[in-house]
């Protein structure tokens, strides 16, 4: 308990200096360094074999057969993105498997247990039916039992897909998860230790200052959404085109907070979007829209096309909106007191207010040398604390567990 409570004193006290005092030289000087580190595995075809897993009864990410392309798998999520560079980067492979009645396999039930989200049986139901389609996710599941697991080198869950019983038959493989919901007991016990029959918690962060590595080495940062600037675009193979940008995309609980004449004002710097606005132009309220979703070929091209995303109002949020957006090619402008990773927005995009909203888009409309500074600055943000600086750790962390899993077997 003590220790514990030590740990979330210390994460607290990170993030006010990394959102205080965050230092984009140490980003200048490390960026470029651990690119062209990255870059080389890549080249040089160095990369683990990496899977990711999630349950059947797993509302978010992807619903799709095996052996799909990585358009396909992220194309096929049901929310979110999620990881699209272990897929667009990585060449990872994806399964959907049944969950089991292991209690490390039901985790997934604190969602309602605990934060009475939704009920469980809500949960069950995407195995039958997912919202908005004609099939539910049994039709792409397998029995965790039935994959050859042995061979790949890192093994990724969404919650715990693969039970103890299975992962412990494969000690060369090295298995991390997420905890998708950050505020159950199962995300908190994660920063003491990994669940059973796990060895590396991702903990959906992206802080530029953190604890160390040494302090906790089972837990990394490593961010839900792994994604860079233009990996979007990249996937679907349509230009990263700045010079043609235009418009606005509206995060969809800004607009259940916006009026109608608060959205005309926004219409004066081009085409406002929204996974919240309809086609005709009718703007839905209600946040249970699972049907649209930012990977529908008809929102993903207007959010290519969009010069800026903004998030104002509406309840707080975790921030994957956010860097969805800046990998797209979006200026984010939003409010970094209502997320823990505000330190992506600075003076020129920091907003609380509506009117603060329309001030800050003028402005950086007749400040173009100031504009391009500012993408250019959430952009490196992204690249590195998204994409390369998550993936060297995760690559290096693997490495440690296999060789303190080696030494223990010798000396057993």
């Amino acid at each position: 308990m003590i220790l514990s409570r030590i740990y979330h004193i210390a994460n607290r006290t990170l993030d006010i200096i990394g959102r205080i005092f965050f230092n984009t030289a140490d980003i200048h000087i490390k960026f470029p360094l651990q690119r062209r580190k990255l870059n080389k595995l890549i080249t040089n075809k160095l990369i683990p074999k990496v899977a990711f897993v999630k349950q059947d009864v797993n509302d978010d990410l992807y619903c799709c057969p095996e052996n799909s392309s990585p358009v396909s798998i992220v194309r096929s999520t049901l929310g979110r993105p999620g990881p699209v560079a272990l897929f667009t980067k990585f060449d990872a492979d994806f399964y959907i498997v049944e969950t089991e009645p292991d209690p490390e396999c039901n985790i997934w039930k604190e969602k309602w247990t605990e934060r009475r989200w939704c009920p469980i049986e809500y949960f069950e139901k995407f195995r039958e039916k997912v919202p908005g389609r004609k099939y539910g996710q049994k039709v792409f599941a397998v029995k965790a039992k039935t994959v050859d697991w042995g061979k790949y080198d890192i093994v990724i869950s969404n919650d715990i897909s693969v039970p103890e019983r299975i992962t412990r038959n494969y000690p060369q493989v090295v298995w991390c998860y997420y905890i998708r919901e950050v505020t159950t007991s199962s995300y908190k016990n994660s920063h003491m230790q990994p669940i059973r029959g796990q060895d590396i918690s991702l903990n959906q962060r992206f802080r530029p200052v953190r604890l160390s590595p040494k302090v906790m080495p089972h837990e990394i940062e490593f961010p839900y959404h792994l994604h860079y600037s233009g990996c979007f675009q990249e996937m679907c193979n349509f230009p990263f085109d700045d010079n043609n940008r235009s418009g606005i995309f509206l995060e969809h609980h800004t607009v259940a907070d916006l009026d109608s004449t608060q959205l005309e004002w926004l219409k004066s710097f081009g085409t406002v979007r929204s996974t919240a606005i309809l086609p005709e132009g009718t703007v839905d309220r209600w946040e249970e829209s699972q049907s649209r979703r930012t990977m529908d070929p008809e929102f993903m091209e207007d959010f290519m096309k969009s010069k800026y995303f903004v998030k104002c109002g509406g309840r707080a949020v975790w921030g994957t909106a956010m860097v969805e957006a800046i990998a797209m090619g979006c200026l984010v402008i939003g409010d970094p007191k209502v997320m823990p990773h505000g330190f992506i927005y600075d003076k020129y995009t920091t907003v609380s207010t509506f009117s603060d909203v329309i001030a800050r888009i003028s402005f950086l409309e007749k400040n173009e040398k100031i504009y391009q500074r500012v993408l250019m600055r959430q952009r490196r943000l992204v690249d590195y604390l998204c994409y390369i600086r998550p993936s060297l750790e995760l690559f290096k962390n693997a490495q440690r567990v296999v060789a303190e899993k080696m030494k223990i077997g010798r000396n057993k």
